[in-house]
């Protein structure tokens, strides 16, 4: 049976929410874990130790088709918000350990499933990314999201940060492509150098230097620079962090973001 189930404490009513393929394996594992002290939620778990695990009760709460299993689950962790969840995104481990094995058979799982997070939890984070040809570099292929470039490719959302690597001009190519944000840095990437490892790239910025301005400890106006690395050039680290507010004086002097 596929759906959505609840874990609730008899007591006060505070649950975990959950969703399985095989909802009586899952009830099953949780009970085992609970029993053994080694389950995943350690709040769950402190939980059951402090009332008994004779006052939790697993009941299902829906039952749905596998491809709106997470879309499902996420719909009753935004609106129960339990207690004894770790983390409350749907097919998210954040706050879990789990082995390589069992990481890696879910990402196998979700690919060949098709498997994307509830649209709640990435809408408004995605970000469109274009693919281009290792050499020619002309656009191959739009996409609305890195992990939807990562699913075309035959990975998983996991390998985003390498694709991220290369719009950012840190890394040369990934998986065989070349990739950008923006259709206007393609100009900018960065030349293939074989003596120039792929970190060494520097990142497309075009955002202006912010200028710093030099004051005596008595708050007395020396000197306006055009940026903080170009006086930390002349004096040493930390006057960004003044600057920021983050310390009150760096290198003798205070550093301001604004000229009184």
């Amino acid at each position: 049976m596929v759906g959505i189930y609840k874990i609730i404490n008899k007591i006060n009513g505070d649950c975990y929410i959950g969703s399985s393929i095989n909802l009586k394996n899952r009830k099953s594992r949780h009970l085992r874990d609970l029993k053994n002290n080694n389950h995943h939620s350690l709040i769950l778990q402190r939980a059951v130790k402090k009332y008994g695990i004779e006052n939790f009760q697993f009941e299902i709460v829906e039952e749905c088709l596998k491809s709106e299993l997470l879309n499902r689950e996420q719909y009753y962790l935004d609106m129960l918000n339990p207690k004894y969840n770790i983390c409350k995104i749907a097919g998210s481990c954040l706050g879990t350990k789990q082995s390589k094995e069992a990481c890696d058979k879910k990402r196998k799982y979700a690919i060949e499933n098709n498997i994307i997070p509830p649209e709640s939890t990435w809408k408004e984070k995605q970000k469109k990314v274009y693919m281009l040809d290792y050499n020619t570099l002309e656009i191959i292929q739009e996409f609305e999201s890195l992990s939807s470039a990562c699913r075309f490719i035959g990975k998983d959302a996991t390998f985003a940060s390498t694709i991220t690597s290369c719009c950012n001009n840190k890394r040369f190519s990934a998986y065989g492509y070349r990739w950008v944000f923006d259709k206007d840095d393609i100009k900018n990437l960065r030349k293939k150098d074989t003596k120039d490892p792929w970190n060494k790239g520097k990142k497309i910025d075009n955002k202006k230097s912010k200028k710093v301005f030099q004051y005596t400890l008595d708050n007395t106006f020396i000197k306006e620079w055009n940026s903080v690395k170009e006086a930390e050039n002349e004096f040493g680290k930390g006057i960004g962090n003044c600057a920021r507010g983050k310390s009150k004086t760096s290198n003798g002097y205070i550093w301001k973001y604004t000229k009184d």
